[in-house]
Parts: structure tokens; C-alpha cells; sequence
């Protein structure tokens, strides 16, 4: 933040400066939002490598991120029919290895317990058991790590007012 120098009976510097820095204040904050997006959707890619959630592609290749309009919004997506089952895990495996905010009484709603069931693995070209699958949120991780970093990333923008 760059210094102003005032005095009591001269104030005009400071009154001037903050005109600029509030004429500025709109973009900055659309960069910022922009920013946290984009540093948010590589923590979400990078989340599903580290975590070796098995993948065809589609996965990785869904997460994006759009802006709102007025620039002060942003959200980050994972747009991949399955990426909700990978978040938050299914079956009574899932409810063994819960999502940080889901409730295990929330698996398993068709009730097939350890019978599981079977489904068509489109990539294997079979038909496969199952279940159910762990939790693997590198979504909700990507929010908690992305929150770690907002204070330096809104430093490091905001220091140009």
C-alpha cells in the first residue's frame, strides 16, 4: 500500500487517493474472485491425482469454474456425471468411510447393504459387484485448502490499489 502524505489543513491527497482506489475496487475484486477460481479448480485437479481416483479423463476434464456476472462470485464445478459418487462415496462402503459433512445414514438408501449390487462398467465393458465406494472428497479438500491460501492470494492482489 503506497504512503500519502497530508496534513490537517491539506487533506486533498488523501481524498483524491481513496477516489482512485474505490474507482479501482470493482476490478480488483473480479480478479480476485477470478484468481481464487482458477488456483481453486487446479487444487481440485490436482486433489484427484493425489487421492488416485481412478479416472478415464472425464473426471479431471469436468472440473472448470465460472464467473458471475457482476465479477464478485465464483464457483467451481465438477460437471462429471460421476464426480458426485466419487465426492461422496456410496453403499455401505461409503458409509464406512464417510465425507467430512455427510451423515452415514445417508448411504445406502436402496438398502442393499453387504449384498451390494451389480452395475455395467462402461470402461471394462462388464458387468461388475459392488458395494459401494469410500469418500473421496477432493472437492471439500479443495475448499479447505483454497481457504488456507485466501488471505496471501488477496494480499498479493490487493497490493496494487
Amino acid at each position: 500500500m503506497r504512503r500519502i502524505k497530508v496534513s490537517l489543513w491539506n487533506l486533498s491527497p488523501l481524498i483524491s487517493e481513496l477516489k482512485a482506489m474505490k474507482q479501482r475496487l470493482p476490478d480488483l475484486t473480479r480478479e480476485l474472485v477470478e484468481v481464487m477460481c482458477r488456483e481453486g479448480a487446479d487444487l481440485a485437479r490436482d486433489n484427484i491425482v493425489r487421492m488416485a481416483i481412478v479416472d478415464t479423463g472425464d473426471l479431471l476434464a469436468s472440473i472448470r469454474y465460472v464467473l458471475a456476472k457482476d465479477g464478485t462470485r465464483g464457483f467451481i464445478r465438477a460437471d462429471s456425471g460421476h464426480a458426485v459418487y466419487v465426492e461422496f462415496g456410496t453403499g455401505v462402503v461409503g458409509a464406512l468411510d464417510p465425507h467430512p459433512q455427510a451423515s452415514p445414514s445417508r448411504y445406502d438408501v436402496n438398502g442393499h447393504g453387504w449384498d451390494g449390487w451389480f452395475y455395467y462398467n462402461d470402461r471394462k465393458q462388464k458387468i461388475q459387484w459392488t458395494a459401494g465406494v469410500g469418500s473421496r472428497p477432493f472437492l471439500w479438500e479443495t475448499a479447505r485448502m483454497l481457504g488456507q491460501e485466501t488471505v496471501d492470494i488477496a494480499r498479493e492482489v490487493f497490493k496494487k490499489l
